[in-house]
C-alpha cells in the first residue's frame, strides 16, 4: 500500500479530502480552465502551431497529474517557456515532428523519474535560473511584437526578429495595434482590481470584493470573449474586422494514436532515425528545463515564497 501511495499520491490525500476542498477545487478548476483557453491559443501561436493543437494539449496533462501529482502550484499544460523551446526546435518542420518531440520528452522525463535524477537540478545555481528566466521573458516579448502590431514574417532568432520588425514596420496594422495595446492596458488594470480598497461601510462589500476577485481571475477569458464578440459583430454585419483573427478551431477531441514514426516534407520522406536527428538535442534540453522550472516552483512554495507566472 505504501508503494501505491508513493506512486499515486491521490490515494494519500483523498482520505483527507473534504467538502470544502471540493468546492474550492471546483471554483479553481472553472477559473483556471477559462484562463487556459486563451492562453493555450496564445502559446500555440508562440510555438508556430494551430489553436487546435494548443487546446488539445491543455487538458490531458491536468487529468493525469490529478492522480500522479504532488505539488498543486505546478503548471501542467502549455506554457510560454515550453512553447518557445518547441518553436526553436521545430519551426522549420511539420506537426509530426512536434508530436514526436513531445513524445520523446515524455519518455526522457519518465526515465528521469524512474532513476530519481531530479537531484541533478540542485547543481544549477539560482543566478543561472534567474538569468535564463529573464532572457526567456525578453525573447517572448520580442517574438510577440509582430502579432501585437499585425505584421507577419519569418525570422531566425532574437536579433533577426528585431531586424524584421524594423524593416516591416511600414506594414503595421493600426487596428491590431490599437486593439493589442488596449487589451494589454485593460489586463494590467484588471489584474489590480482585487487590490482595490472597498469601504467596509458599503452594504454589499463582501459581494463587491468577490466580484473583483473573480474579475481579476478571469480577466484573460473576459478579454477574449469581448474581442471575439466585436469580431462577430463585424462579420454578422458584413464587414471585415479591422484586426486579424486566429485560425478556425475544429471541434471535438482527437483519437489517441501513437506518435508518427515517419513523415514527409515536400518531396523528402523522413524515417524515425532521421526525425530524431532533425530534432537535435531538443528532447534532452526541454525535459531538463521543464523539470528545473517545476522544481523551482515547488521549492519556492515550500519555503513560503510567492512565484510570479
Amino acid at each position: 500500500m505504501e508503494l501505491m501511495q508513493r506512486h499515486f499520491p491521490i490515494i494519500r490525500w483523498l482520505k483527507k479530502y473534504t467538502k470544502e476542498d471540493a468546492i474550492c477545487d471546483f471554483i479553481a478548476g472553472i477559473s483556471i480552465g477559462l484562463t487556459m483557453i486563451p492562453q493555450s491559443i496564445a502559446y500555440a501561436a508562440l510555438a508556430g502551431l494551430s489553436p487546435q493543437t494548443g487546446l488539445n494539449s491543455a487538458f490531458m496533462g491536468c487529468m493525469i497529474y490529478a492522480f500522479l501529482g504532488t505539488i498543486k502550484e505546478v503548471v501542467i499544460g502549455p506554457s510560454s517557456l515550453m512553447a518557445l523551446l518547441t518553436y526553436e526546435y521545430t519551426h522549420k518542420l511539420n506537426l509530426d515532428f512536434v508530436v514526436l518531440l513531445c513524445y520523446l520528452c515524455g519518455i526522457v522525463e519518465f526515465v528521469m523519474g524512474v532513476f530519481r535524477l531530479g537531484f541533478l537540478v540542485e547543481f544549477i545555481s539560482a543566478p543561472v535560473v534567474s538569468g535564463f528566466t529573464t532572457a526567456t521573458s525578453v525573447i517572448i516579448v520580442v517574438s510577440q511584437l509582430k502579432g501585437l502590431i499585425g505584421i507577419n514574417f519569418e525570422s531566425n532568432g532574437f536579433v533577426d526578429n528585431l531586424y524584421q520588425i524594423f524593416i516591416h514596420l511600414h506594414n503595421l496594422r493600426w487596428g491590431d495595434t490599437i486593439l493589442g495595446v488596449f487589451c494589454v492596458i485593460i489586463l494590467l488594470i484588471m489584474r489590480k482590481a482585487k487590490e482595490l480598497n472597498v469601504p467596509e461601510t458599503w452594504k454589499y462589500v463582501n459581494f463587491v470584493k468577490k466580484a473583483l476577485w473573480l474579475l481579476t481571475l478571469g480577466r484573460n477569458f473576459l478579454i477574449v470573449v469581448a474581442t471575439s464578440f466585436i469580431a462577430y459583430l463585424y462579420k454578422n454585419n458584413g464587414y471585415q474586422a479591422p484586426f486579424l483573427t486566429s485560425k478556425p478551431v475544429e471541434g471535438g477531441i482527437p483519437s489517441p494514436i501513437l506518435p508518427p514514426f515517419s513523415t514527409q516534407i515536400g518531396n523528402k520522406t523522413y524515417d524515425l532515425g532521421e526525425m530524431v536527428a532533425e530534432l537535435g538535442t531538443g528532447y534532452i534540453i526541454i525535459p531538463i528545463i521543464a523539470v528545473l522550472a517545476n522544481v523551482a516552483i515547488a521549492k519556492a512554495f515550500g519555503n513560503g515564497l510567492m512565484v510570479g507566472n
